[in-house]
């Protein structure tokens, strides 16, 4: 049993990530907690994500172009 360091309710060990420097091997938050967070992050940030995500793929739509040739060669019995 761990205590979560934001909501304070002691949950089970699988109720936590893992995290390898921790001394229990687990992250002070859980789950549920750290998904809200996540969540609301990305609310708060969903236009920047979205601009990024543009201008990366413009910027390496030649790239992406190629991994999709070559994905599509290799996989093309799913698209028949």
């Amino acid at each position: 049993m761990k205590k979560c360091t934001k909501c304070k309710i002691k949950k089970s060990l699988e109720e936590f990530h893992k995290h390898p420097i921790s001394k229990d091997g687990r992250k002070p938050r859980c789950k549920s907690c750290r998904k809200e967070e996540t969540s609301i992050r990305y609310k708060k940030h969903k236009t920047k994500l979205k601009e990024a995500r543009k201008e990366w793929v413009y910027k390496n739509r030649d790239k992406l172009n190629k991994y999709r040739r070559e994905y599509y060669k290799k996989n093309n019995k799913l698209y028949l």
